[in-house]
């Protein structure tokens, strides 16, 4: 049986669409289903198999007002702090300019 997202169709094409700004030395951009050789080494100079690209910004696709997300995205930065994780700020932004990074 094939996945049913939640997520309307013309948001996960928004979402596919999108490129992953990743504010790393050197900088770099991330897109859905595309191989990333500097995630590759990035991977390898932290000695890692894995990573995501998460944000707090607008919780399961729904809008939030720019001050409730700022506070959302700190209390996300603040946890993986915490729990001593290594990250990256990053921003998501379509090429269309259409949604606000």
């Amino acid at each position: 049986m094939p996945f049913e997202s939640l997520i309307p169709p013309a948001m996960l094409q928004a979402y596919g669409q999108t490129e992953f700004h990743v504010h790393s030395e050197p900088q770099f951009i991330l897109r859905i289903g595309q191989p990333n050789a500097a995630l590759l080494s990035a991977h390898k100079h932290h000695r890692v198999d894995s990573s995501a690209f998460i944000t707090a910004w607008n919780p399961y696709s729904q809008a939030v007002d720019a001050a409730e997300n700022a506070a959302r995205q700190q209390t996300l930065e603040q946890e993986l702090v915490r729990r001593s994780l290594y990250f990256y700020p990053g921003l998501g932004q379509h090429p269309s300019g259409q949604w606000p990074g």
